[in-house]
Formats: C-alpha cells, structure tokens, sequence
C-alpha cells in the first residue's frame, strides 16, 4: 500500500471537538440572526433566545422573528422538579468548541419538546477550563448541571485510554500533544495531583463542581479494577458515603461508577454491582459509565451482553425508583429509556456518545471527513449518496430541524450541522418516547418496540450494506 496516512484515534479522546474539520471550526452558531420564543414564567412575558447572541438566556424584550411564531416556550423546570418527574432527561455533553451551538440546541429543544423532555449539561472538569463550562451552565433551560471529575482518565490500568506519558510517543508533535493535554488537565483540575483516597481528595472534588456552579455532584468516577474487583467496589462505595457527609444543606450527589469492558462482561462482577446498588439505599441517584470495544462494523453498540447488562441496570432503576444516568452513550442510552433508565449524555462527536476502548486507526493524508447523515427513518447514519438515495423514499420520514435547513441551503455538506441534526433528533425522540407513553398503552417499552420495527422495516430493499445496514436493531428488539 502506497502513499502518506497519518494516525487517527477512536475511542475516548480528550479533545472530542477535534473530530470536526478545522475548516469548519469557526462556523459559531451564535453568527444567526436574533430570535426569540416566549416562555412561561411566573413574573411575567419573557423570552427564550433561541439564537444570536447569547442562546438559552431568558430576556424581556422579543426579537422582530419572535412574532413568526403562535408557540410558547414551557415552564423551565427547576432541579427538584425535574427528579421528582417521569419525564426523560438528556444530558448535552460540553465540548470545546460548541457552547453557543450546545445552547441553542437545547433552548430549540426547550421550546419545542420541553412539555415531555429535561434538559442539562455535563462538563469535564479535566478538560474544560471554568469560562467554558460557565458559559455552559447559563443556558436557562439546562437545569441540571454537572461537572464530571472522570477521575477514570488515569486508570490506564482498568481501562483502554489515550497514552498520558509523551516518552512513549516517537512522533515530537504526538509527544507535545500529549504533554499539554496532561499539563492542561493538572491546572483545571488539581484533584489529579493529589493522593486518590481520603476526606480531603473527596472535599477537592467536591469542591471543584461547587466552583463552577454544579448542582448534581459526582463521586470522583474513578475505575473499578478487575484485578481487585472486591475492594475496588468496596472503595467507590465508601467514597459515596463519605462524599454525602461532606455535602451542604441542598446538595444532591450521584454515585459515579466507571465500569470497564472486562467488569461489565464478567456476570459474577455484575451481579455484585447490581446487589451493591440494591443494598446501598442512600443512592439515590446513579451516574454509571461503561466502557465498550470500538466496533468498524456497526455504528451502534450490539454486543448482547454489555446491552444485556444495560438492560438490567435499567430495570434495577426502575423497579426501585433510583435515577439512573447512562453517561455518554448517545442513541444507546436513548435506547434504554424504554427499559428504565431516566436520562442519559451525548454530544456531537463520537466520543461524546460512545465511551469506547481509544484504538488507533488510520486514514490517508489529505482526505476529508465522509458526508455522514443520521436518517430517523432508519435511527441510523448513512453517506452523503445514501442519504439523496432514501430521500426519494416514499416511506421516508424527514427532518425539519434548523439543520438540516442550513444542509439543504449550503452547495457543501456540513459536518457540524449534520452532527447537531443527530444530537436534535436523539432529543426529539426522546420527548417522543414520553408522549407516546402517555397517550397509548403499552409504555415506552410498546413505543420502543414500534419504532425500531417501523425502522426494520424501512431498511429493507434499500441496499443498506456494512455501517449503514442497521443490524443492531435486531439486537435492541431481542431486548423488549
């Protein structure tokens, strides 16, 4: 094989926003002109700003596109609401260069779904400086907010991850790289370099939420380790229970459990998570990470037993009414709303909705990004030529979301819009789940069961091959 390829990572990266093309970087969502909805509140007429300057902020004064609409945005759920509801909760995981286009997307979402949907923000303490996940944090309608300390990112032991020790790269720009990222992690979040045990790296990372406005704390997420199973298990519960002694009056606090591939595919290490978060009633709250293996051949997790594992956990929850948040697993975590789970984190990259196993994969120089486009039809993404191709459909179920508008007026494909469309339709789907089950018998689980079949049955005869054919449903209908 001939010519020049560079390196690419998959899996968990710390600059997910790095996935865009640079070309792209400065397309800023906030550039659209002002406009406006009104919104519920109880001192008065205001208005959400759904984009321009400042999206998410709640105003008096309307813009003039305000008046286009008949809607009113809801009431804005305060964090005590939004726990004691059944509604779903999706969590937008913050990245570097989207936080205008984060609050827009969720202020649309607001206005549009937000009778049958929560909505919040989770940031990286260790990747995101305090500007960024303030600015975060003000979108009015993102309720809860987390500040996640993923003190997993150095358990290289448990867990497949990027390299930390720029020694071990030959290639000097990798080794910069490298040596920055661990160097910028130290200063936002100086719980790294502290002894990871004790009352007082606990209070530090409590601590660290509080100074960003966090008002779900996270135990600190470190690894369970298979090598020690027992007592990794038995660490992460004790911090839980020295975390809610250090808590202030008010303060809700998850128990943050980073499970890696091996734990969650050993049964006998599952059922002991399992009794432990059935025995331990104080946590009331689930926070729960786990890793997967990066799959080339499906764009969806359909390893039956790591869904078989979700699936349990959900109706753990369910069947003793705890919160349980699947963090950054996008479509999957969607997916297991139907099965018990109350919310879950995604993004607009990869890495915000998988937490994969990092692998190096590789790719020549000079090629571009391919047109990827999620199809609701299909609840799964296709090429650029697919996409035009089930257009013509007559059974094909379009998008109206802003994004797609912004799509179909560009001569160039736009990867950032396409992204936020995916991010847009995993909301509205699950404001979707929720109203459905309101209206109809069966539940979610009876929505559930509709949709993926309605899609099963769109895939068929429309020369979906490899990534784009969605064999993972099969497996996620097994599970209903």
């Amino acid at each position: 094989m001939t010519g020049e390829w560079e390196n690419e990572g998959s899996g968990f990266q710390e600059d997910a926003e790095d996935e865009f093309p640079l070309e792209e970087a400065g397309s800023a969502l906030s550039d659209r002109p002002y406009e406006s909805i009104p919104i519920q509140t109880i001192d008065g007429q205001y208005y959400l700003v759904l984009s321009g300057e400042n999206p998410g902020s709640i105003v008096p004064i309307a813009s003039d596109s305000s008046n286009k609409t008949n809607r009113t945005a809801p009431h804005i759920r305060n964090e005590s609401q939004i726990f004691d509801s059944d509604l779903p909760l999706m969590l937008l995981n913050l990245t570097g260069r989207t936080v205008d286009q984060g609050n827009e997307l969720l202020s649309r979402l607001h206005a549009e779904y937000g009778e049958h949907l929560n909505l919040g923000v989770c940031a990286s303490l260790a990747r995101h400086n305090k500007s960024k996940i303030n600015k975060a944090f003000d979108c009015s309608v993102a309720t809860v907010k987390i500040a996640d300390p993923e003190a997993f990112l150095v358990d290289h032991a448990s867990l497949v991850l990027e390299g930390d020790n720029p020694t071990d790269f030959t290639n000097p720009d990798t080794a910069l790289k490298v040596e920055r990222r661990v160097a910028a992690r130290s200063r936002r979040a100086a719980y790294f370099e502290m002894e990871r045990s004790g009352i007082e790296w606990i209070k530090a990372i409590l601590e660290a939420q509080r100074e960003v406005g966090a008002n779900v704390f996270l135990t600190s997420g470190k690894s369970l380790r298979s090598s020690d199973f027992r007592q990794s298990l038995d660490e992460i519960i004790a911090e839980g229970n020295d975390a809610i002694e250090c808590l202030e009056p008010g303060e809700r606090l998850a128990l943050n459990l980073t499970i890696p591939l091996d734990c969650i595919l050993n049964e006998t290490f599952f059922n002991e998570i399992l009794n432990e978060l059935l025995e331990h009633d104080e946590f009331d709250t689930w926070y729960i990470r786990t890793q997967w293996r990066p799959d080339r051949e499906s764009n969806q997790l359909k390893d039956a037993t790591i869904l078989h594992r979700y699936k349990r956990l959900s109706e753990l929850a369910e069947d003793e009414e705890k919160i349980l948040i699947l963090a950054q697993t996008g479509w999957v975590g969607w997916n297991f709303l139907g099965h018990g789970a109350t919310g879950f984190s995604t993004g607009p990259s990869q890495n915000a909705q998988k937490f994969q196993q990092y692998a190096i994969t590789r790719r020549r120089k000079g090629v571009g990004q391919n047109e990827r486009f999620f199809e609701k039809s299909l609840l799964n993404v296709v090429d650029g030529s697919m996409h035009a191709s089930l257009r013509n459909e007559s059974d094909y179920v379009s998008c109206e979301c802003r994004w797609c508008d912004e799509i179909d007026s560009s001569p160039l494909f736009s990867h950032i819009a396409a992204s936020w469309h995916e991010v847009y339709c995993q909301g509205a789907l699950s404001a979707e789940i929720q109203r459905s089950a309101e209206l109809r018998r069966g539940g979610r689980r009876s929505y559930l069961r509709r949709t993926i079949d309605s899609a099963l049955l769109f895939a068929q005869g429309k020369g979906l091959v490899g990534r784009e054919n969605p064999t993972f449903l099969r497996t996620w209908r097994d599970l209903i």
